[in-house]
């Protein structure tokens, strides 16, 4: 079927980047690669539960003939996806390099592998901003756009990333993959929305994607610009955590569906209260 044979491809196109890495560059270079990856490979686990919770829902309305359901639970749910996807995203690229030396305790190692960690993290945020219009696209039993967009990488991804590898080395291929999946969200998001949600455009890029993103990147700019030098891992992981737990609390406020539950939620707590 479409989807089995769109998953195989989507496997094969996951992997692509550590096979010509381990083929092309030193047993070294693939360690630290490997390295990043697993810490980068991290946030994919925050939009498994979304897939399972998501697609039975939109089918449902697509079923019914919903359609205006369909627009809000689709606009919804991404901003909950990203409210909960970007600060860790953001967080784990602005701080790499400490991250990676609280966890390895390695200054070595965290330097080299943190510019790739950087780049590999960025794609697979990238990667998750996908999530919702491809289970949009399955809800309505529209599968060949993803297969046309994999056809294209297998013709042009693949022949990318060897020359970015044996041009820029391990960077090539950690750039290979933030572009790859900068290409997916940009042609799913045009092709997608033009196709079942030509409304939605404006609204997700805005909604979704600009209002959490924008105030987690001041943050952890600011975080990454002051943190103090010299601090113990103890101290270093607490300044990692209040900073991350700032840009989780900015992006959830400056999200319109996340803010609105925070106001209902505070309302019905007040209420409590009082009559308590």
């Amino acid at each position: 079927s479409a989807l089995a044979l769109g998953s195989l491809i989507s496997l094969f196109l996951t992997q692509a980047d550590k096979v010509m890495v381990s083929k092309w560059l030193s047993l070294e270079i693939f360690g630290y690669y490997t390295l990043a990856a697993a810490l980068a490979n991290l946030l994919p686990l925050i939009v498994y539960p979304m897939n399972n919770a998501l697609y039975p829902r939109l089918s449902e309305q697509v079923a019914s003939g919903d359609h205006d359901g369909v627009a809000a639970t689709y606009l919804k749910t991404s901003q909950w996806l990203h409210v909960l996807l970007i600060p860790p995203a953001i967080m784990l690229a602005l701080f790499a390099d400490t991250a990676l030396q609280v966890w390895t305790g390695d200054p070595v190692l965290s330097a080299q592998a943190a510019p790739i960690l950087r780049l590999l993290v960025i794609g697979n945020l990238f990667n998750g901003f996908v999530t919702s219009p491809l289970l949009l696209q399955y809800s309505h039993g529209w599968t060949s756009l993803n297969l046309w967009i994999f056809a294209g990488a297998l013709f042009l991804y693949l022949p990318a990333l060897y020359v970015a590898i044996h041009a820029w080395g391990v960077l090539g291929a950690a750039a290979g993959w933030l572009a790859f999946n900068a290409g997916y969200i940009f042609a799913s998001f045009l092709f997608m929305h033009r196709r079942l949600l030509p409304d939605m455009r404006w609204p997700w890029l805005r909604d979704a994607v600009l209002s959490p993103l924008l105030p987690v990147l001041a943050i952890g700019m600011l975080t990454t610009w002051f943190l103090p030098t010299g601090l113990g891992k103890i101290a270093t992981v607490a300044w990692l955590m209040v900073s991350g737990f700032l840009s989780l609390a900015a992006a959830a406020w400056c999200t319109p569906a996340s803010r609105s539950f925070i106001r209902d939620w505070v309302r019905r707590y007040a209420r409590g209260s009082a009559v308590v």
